[in-house]
């Protein structure tokens, strides 16, 4: 006689649209109203592995874009990331956009952790506290 086996499989997934739920917000300040409308643009990179979304050609996403015609806050887009597992996330954010023409940007690198839990139904979920608790805040002042 020959043996049975049974193979048990838990797949999880769940997503995170930064469009929805930002890991990067950015303020502008400006006095006046004769500046010109300004875009501003930033990179994220993955952390020891961490997913990044993919574009329609399956490669990652590693910028994203803020256009302002006003001063007020705005939030970077950088795509929907899938995870396949609970755990802690790390990326590292970066406004590439050079001080200059009025404009004194942050350039500065800053980490945004993002925690995603397993409900223990096969759907996982990120944790919105968190992330808005360790959320970036890029501020840029026009003068």
């Amino acid at each position: 006689a020959t043996a049975a086996s049974i193979t048990n499989v838990y797949n999880t997934s769940g997503e995170l649209d930064t469009s929805a739920t930002p890991v990067l917000t950015k303020t502008v300040q400006a006095e006046g109203t004769e500046w010109a409308p300004k875009t501003f643009d930033f990179t994220i990179a993955a952390v020891d592995g961490a997913p990044l979304a993919k574009d329609a050609d399956g490669n990652d996403i590693t910028t994203g874009t803020a256009t302002y015609n006003e001063a007020g806050t705005q939030t970077i887009d950088f795509g929907t990331i899938t995870y396949t597992k609970a755990g802690e996330y790390k990326y590292t954010v970066k406004e590439t956009t050079e001080s200059g023409e009025g404009w004194t940007c942050d350039n500065s690198e800053k980490t945004v952790t993002v925690t995603v839990k397993d409900n223990g139904d096969g759907t996982l979920e990120e944790v919105t506290s968190l992330i808005f608790s360790t959320q970036i805040h890029a501020f840029n002042a026009y003068l």
